[in-house]
């Protein structure tokens, strides 16, 4: 779909896969696509929080959608992947440990963020809630934490902006500048492997 003026090209997703039926395709779809359409260069994902594992009362259960995604697209296309998450969200033993795997390997570097507090402090204001995937000519937006949960079982939706305009470029050269702003700021620290 072409939308404003200047246009820019976009598309719509949607979660959990249980809308796929009304003929929009699924966030997990459109994030997928802006992974594996990469090839080389650079590719920026965000979240508040980034697990491959479900968490379930009885025993945990592995789902490597993305994970896989993004080992394949350092290995075998040599894409540089800079990820960053929530410094808070790391302190859940499988969202650490999902991306203590995934720090190091190939090109892939995590980094967390870590914001100082301010009074008053008020609860759940000083996070990095961002969700986003950028790669050299698309960027999807969402509301979905990149964990099995949201995408599976959450109401949530995404925009996949292309770069295929001059208004859609400038816009994702846009979203690349924000995240490298917070990604070499001084509140984010590369993921601790201990």
């Amino acid at each position: 779909m072409t939308v404003g003026h200047p246009p820019i090209q976009l598309s719509f997703s949607i979660s959990p896969p249980f809308f796929k039926k009304y003929g929009i395709e699924t966030d997990l779809e459109a994030i997928q696509r802006v992974i594996n359409d990469q090839n080389e260069g650079f590719l920026r994902l965000c979240a508040m929080e980034y697990s491959n594992f479900t968490y379930e009362v009885h025993g945990h259960k592995f789902w490597g959608e993305v994970d896989w995604m993004l080992r394949k697209a350092t290995m075998e296309r040599d894409v540089t992947i800079h990820i960053m998450v929530d410094h808070h969200e790391t302190k859940s033993f499988l969202s650490r440990h999902s991306l203590q795997t995934l720090h190091g390997y190939g090109k892939i570097y995590v980094k967390t963020i870590l914001f100082p507090k301010m009074e008053p402090d008020i609860p759940f204001t000083r996070l990095f809630h961002s969700k986003m995937c950028i790669s050299d000519d698309r960027a999807w937006v969402s509301t979905n934490n990149l964990t099995p949960n949201y995408f599976e079982n959450c109401a949530g939706f995404g925009c996949t902006l292309f770069g295929t305009t001059h208004a859609g470029n400038k816009m994702i050269i846009d979203l690349k500048d924000i995240f490298d702003r917070y990604y070499g700021s001084e509140y984010a620290k590369y993921l601790e492997l201990s």
